[in-house]
C-alpha cells in the first residue's frame, strides 16, 4: 500500500518575516507619529461627543426661546390691556426682547402691533403720502410718566379655561400655550401677637425662684412692624387720630395716643444714624436747593414761632427744625458747605460766599404776572413785557441759546429794567429787585445740573406745609423735631426709589439688637449727587447781566 505523502507549509516558519518587531526598535520618528496619530484620535472622539452634547443643549434652548417668544408676542399683542400698560417701559423692553430671540432662531419678523406700529408704518412709507407736517416732526416734549401699573411676581396662579366658544357654542376645547394674562393685586392686613412665656426656675445651688428676662423686642409690647407703620403712616402726614381708627379697622388693633408717640420716638431713635448721615452727605453735593417755613408751637408757654429748613438735592433731603430764621440758624444748617445755591431772594441768602447762587425764577415770574394782570394800563404792559422775557430765559435751560440769541435777550430785559427802574411804586421796586438779582438769574446757563426755579426744596417741604394747616401746628419741639427726621427719611426714599417702611423696620430691628443698620445706600446716594463737578461747563460762557450792553 502506498504511502501518503505528507503535506508541507508552502513556507517554513523560519521563513517567515518579522512583521511586529518591538517598540525600542522602531526610529524614533515612528513612535512620534504613532503617538499623535493616538491623540488626534481621542480628542477627535471626545469633540464629538462635546458637540452631540452641545447640539441637544441648544435643541432645549431652542425649544425654551420659542416658548418665550410665543409668550412674549401673546402679551405685547394683548388687547385687553389698557393703552398706559401696552405703552410701558417694561412692555417696551418686552417687544425688543421678542425681536432679539426671533433674530437669534430666524424667525421672520412679523408686523408688529401695538401703539408704535402705524407711526413706524408711516416712517417707512415714501415721501408722497406719509410727509409730516413741522409741527409734527417735533419731538413731544417731556410729560409726567404717570401711574402705571407693574406686572409683578405672582404668590399664587390660577389657570381659567373657557366655558363657551361664542362661535359654536361648544364646551370641548384643546388646550394650547397661549394665554393672556390678567393680574389682581391685593393686600392681607393681619396682626401677628407673640406671647413670651419668662420661664421661672428654681437655682440649684442657692434654691431660689429666678425668672428670666424680658427680651429686648419685647420691651415696648410694640413690635418693629407695627411701629414702622406708625411712623410711616406719621410721615406721610396721617394724625394720631386717624392712625388709631386705622389700625383698629383694618388690623383689629387697639392702640392709645401714648402708644402712637411711643412708637414715634422710638422710630426717631432708631432713624438718628440715617438722620446723621443724610446731614453728612448733604453738605457734600455741588449744587442744593434751601428753603423754609414756620412751625407753630402751642406749648405751655403759649405760641411761638419756629422754623423747618430744608437742604434737598436729586438724591438727598435734609429736614432740619430751629428757633430762628436768621443767618445763624442757616450757616448751622449748612455746616461748611460751599457749593452752588439755588434760593429765593430770602436777605439771608443774598449774601452766599460758595461757587455761585441762583435766584428762583419762578418768584418773579409768579410777581411778573402780577403785574401783567393790573388795572393800569402802563403797569400791566410793563408786567406783560417783563414776563415774556422771565419766561424766555426759563426755556433756555432746556434748550440753551447761542451767545447771539443771549445777547438779543439781555440787550431787551435791560431796556425793560431800565424803563420801569425809576418809576417808582410797586413796579419800580419790582425792577430794583431783578437790578440786584441780576448775576444770579443766569448762573443755570454757566454751570450743569443747576435748576432756574427751586422748586425741588418748595415740593419737598410741601407735605409739611399741608400737614401745619390741618394740624395747627405741634405742642413740642421735640415733636417736631420727631417729623423733621421722618420726613428726611421718607424724602431721601423716595428719591432713591427705596421703600421707607423697609428702611424703618430694619432700623427699629437694629436698635432692639443694639446694632447700627447698613448706610452704604445713602453714602451711594451722596457720590451720585456729587458725581458731577459744579463747574462741568465752561464758567461765564454767557456775559453776566451786570455787564450792561
Amino acid at each position: 500500500m502506498a504511502k501518503r505523502k505528507k503535506r508541507t507549509p508552502p513556507h517554513q516558519r523560519e521563513t517567515l518575516p518579522v512583521l511586529r518587531p518591538e517598540i525600542g526598535s522602531l526610529p524614533l520618528w515612528c513612535v512620534m507619529l504613532f503617538s499623535v496619530l493616538l491623540v488626534s484620535l481621542a480628542e477627535l472622539f471626545l469633540l464629538r461627543a462635546e458637540h452631540a452634547l452641545a447640539r441637544a443643549k441648544l435643541e432645549v434652548f431652542e425649544g425654551l426661546l420659542r416658548k418665550c417668544s410665543g409668550f412674549l408676542r401673546t402679551t405685547s399683542e394683548n388687547s385687553s390691556w389698557p393703552s398706559s400698560v401696552m405703552s410701558s417701559p417694561l412692555m417696551m423692553r418686552g417687544r425688543r426682547l421678542l425681536e432679539s430671540i426671533n433674530s437669534a432662531l430666524g424667525i421672520a419678523g412679523e408686523e408688529k402691533s401695538g401703539p408704535d406700529a402705524g407711526r413706524k408704518k408711516e416712517d417707512a412709507g415714501d415721501g408722497s403720502g406719509g410727509e409730516k407736517s413741522g409741527a409734527e416732526s417735533r419731538p413731544r416734549k417731556a410729560r409726567h410718566p404717570g401711574a402705571t401699573q407693574k406686572i409683578h411676581r405672582p404668590d399664587r396662579t390660577e389657570d381659567v379655561d373657557p366655558r363657551e366658544c361664542p362661535h359654536c357654542h361648544s364646551h370641548e376645547f384643546d388646550p394650547t400655550d397661549d394665554f393672556e394674562l390678567r393680574q389682581v393685586l391685593d393686600v392681607v392686613l393681619q396682626k401677628l401677637v407673640t406671647h413670651f412665656h419668662l420661664r421661672v426656675c428654681v437655682c440649684r445651688k442657692c434654691g431660689r425662684r429666678v425668672r428670666a428676662e424680658i427680651p429686648p423686642e419685647a420691651l415696648a409690647g410694640i413690635g418693629p412692624g407695627l411701629a414702622a407703620v406708625v411712623a410711616l403712616l406719621t410721615a406721610l402726614g396721617v394724625s394720631r387720630r386717624k392712625i388709631q381708627a386705622f389700625l383698629k379697622q383694618a388690623c383689629g388693633i387697639d392702640i392709645s395716643q401714648g402708644a402712637v408717640q411711643n412708637c414715634l420716638d422710638r422710630a426717631s431713635e432708631a432713624v438718628q444714624p440715617h438722620y446723621d448721615a443724610i446731614a453728612r452727605e448733604s453738605r457734600r453735593v455741588p449744587v442744593s436747593h434751601v428753603d423754609e417755613t414756620s412751625s407753630r408751637l402751642f406749648g405751655p408757654a403759649g405760641k411761638k414761632l419756629h422754623w423747618l429748613w430744608v437742604m434737598a438735592c436729586p438724591t438727598l433731603c435734609y429736614f432740619r427744625i430751629m428757633a430762628s430764621r436768621s443767618a445763624e440758624a442757616f450757616a448751622e444748617l449748612v455746616g461748611e458747605w460751599l457749593g452752588i445755591l439755588v434760593s429765593d431772594s430770602y436777605a439771608v441768602y443774598l449774601k452766599w460766599a460758595g461757587v455761585a447762587r441762583q435766584c428762583c425764577l419762578a418768584h418773579l415770574i409768579r410777581k411778573a404776572r402780577k403785574f401783567a394782570e393790573d388795572p393800569a394800563p402802563e403797569i400791566a404792559r410793563g408786567g406783560r413785557w417783563i414776563l415774556a422775557e422771565l419766561r424766555r430765559l426759563v426755556r433756555m435751560a432746556h434748550n440753551p441759546p447761542t451767545n447771539g440769541e443771549y445777547a438779543a435777550w439781555r440787550g431787551r430785559f435791560w431796556r425793560y429794567v431800565r424803563k420801569y427802574g425809576d418809576a417808582g411804586g410797586e413796579l419800580g421796586a419790582y425792577a430794583q429787585r431783578l437790578r440786584r438779582e441780576a448775576d444770579c438769574m443766569v448762573t443755570f446757563l454757566n454751570y450743569e445740573g443747576v435748576d432756574p426755579t427751586n422748586n425741588r426744596a418748595e415740593r419737598a417741604i410741601r407735605p409739611y406745609v399741608c400737614r401745619r394747616k390741618t394740624s395747627f401746628g405741634s405742642t413740642s419741639l421735640h415733636g417736631e423735631d420727631d417729623i423733621s427726621k421722618l420726613l428726611t427719611l421718607h424724602e431721601t426714599c423716595r428719591l432713591n426709589g427705596r421703600s421707607t417702611y423697609a428702611e424703618l423696620k430694619t432700623a427699629l430691628e437694629h436698635r432692639a439688637q443694639g446694632r447700627t443698620p447698613s448706610l452704604y445706600w445713602i453714602r451711594k446716594a451722596g457720590r451720585k449727587a456729587g458725581a458731577k463737578p459744579p463747574q462741568s461747563r465752561r464758567p461765564h460762557r454767557f456775559a453776566p447781566l451786570t455787564a450792561t450792553p
